[in-house]
């Protein structure tokens, strides 16, 4: 089912805009992250081709949030991550509106509601050998995760051998590894704030006093938190960040493979047989 961009982006904020509410009531702290932070920043709200939000959270206050998910949010609202679905495909949060179905090109078995992601930021002491190996890691392990639950069958000797590898793991105990390396650092003075699992890996390595006190800055018609040196940030990311890509790159990434803002995931019976 096809669903225009803007629709989507206005369902995404009626979500966040509630995220935003329940983190000031309980003294939650959170930033805008990647394009989210850069559409605030270049276009006082959703860069026009965009079709997700990310948000992330201190390692301690996502941990919170995560515990008390279930009587913090409305009815509408749930949390999914790997701690509450035995075979999600990704280790980090999602915020969805279970009112809705959206499937990912490459995870036609898990179906879930429309979403902003939710990103834990963990400690890095120091970006020395030893936490390069450690970060390699964490990505490769992320990697087989989302690899193990991946319905593609793409070309190529090196690709289906990871994914055959991969299928092979044990999904629980790679999710269990995978969060162990992730907060090994979370009880020690920190250099750097860490987006792990987000699509940068050695970007999204940023000096902690870059994030410091969430600042607050307009986005649509609202105004949500993001890091005190936007700046810094969106530099370390993407460079020349004011730039525009060319007109070929200004689309959407995602290109789900099912969309919709009427019908629950949870009476999802396959894209021929829901009406």
């Amino acid at each position: 089912m096809h669903v225009e961009t803007r629709d989507l982006q206005l369902e995404l904020l009626k979500i966040m805009k509630v995220f935003h509410q329940i983190c000031e009531e309980n003294g939650l702290k959170y930033y805008m992250l990647g394009g989210t932070c850069l559409g605030a920043i270049r276009h006082k709200g959703f860069i026009p081709w965009d079709d997700d939000m990310d948000v992330g959270m201190p390692r301690k206050d996502y941990d919170l949030f995560c515990r008390k998910a279930t009587e913090l949010l409305p009815e509408n609202l749930e949390l999914k991550y790997y701690r509450t679905d035995k075979n999600s495909p990704f280790h980090f949060a999602k915020l969805i509106n279970s009112n809705t179905t959206l499937i990912e090109p490459k995870y036609h078995d898990y179906v879930e509601g429309i979403y902003i992601d939710v990103f834990p930021l963990d400690n890095l002491v120091k970006y020395n050998l030893s936490n390069k190996l450690r970060c390699h890691k964490i990505w490769f392990k992320h990697a087989c995760i989302m690899n193990h639950c991946s319905t593609e069958n793409k070309a190529g000797i090196v690709r289906k051998a990871f994914l055959r590898y991969s299928k092979m793991r044990n999904l629980d105990r790679l999710h269990t590894s995978l969060e162990k390396l992730m907060v090994k650092e979370s009880n020690m003075k920190t250099a750097y704030l860490c987006n792990f699992l987000g699509a940068w890996k050695e970007r999204e390595i940023i000096p902690a006093d870059i994030f410091e006190q969430p600042v607050l800055y307009t986005f649509e018609n609202c105004e949500f938190y993001g890091p005190k040196d936007t700046n810094a940030y969106l530099t370390s990311l993407y460079g020349d960040y004011m730039k525009l890509p060319p007109k070929e790159q200004q689309v959407n990434r995602h290109d789900y493979y099912y969309v919709s803002l009427e019908k629950s995931y949870k009476d999802y019976k396959g894209v021929d047989n829901i009406k």
